[in-house]
């Protein structure tokens, strides 16, 4: 980490064929499982295969030196996937 450094994450959201209602994702850290923040994203439309393709950055000048966990959760039209990645953030 160093100023102006982004720390960005990748993620794909699969949606069922012909689901016309839009999704939303939710993105929260938590360092030793406590929140620090996130919040609600909407997500651009899927692609002709139910894909949607999504990248996240967050400037690394926000966070200190340790562990933290990223939790997303996907949602549309009441249904939900969740995923979690641990990461470091080393100065």
């Amino acid at each position: 980490a160093g100023a102006g450094r982004q720390l960005s994450f990748y993620m794909v959201v699969y949606t069922p064929p012909g689901q016309a209602a839009p999704a939303t994702l939710n993105m929260m850290v938590y360092q030793n499982g406590q929140p620090l923040g996130g919040g609600d994203l909407p997500l651009p439309a899927p692609d002709k295969d139910g894909r949607i393709q999504y990248i996240a950055s967050m400037p690394a000048d926000n966070f200190p030196a340790g562990d933290f966990e990223l939790r997303v959760t996907a949602q549309q039209a009441g249904a939900h996937a969740e995923d979690r990645l641990p990461f470091t953030v080393v100065r």
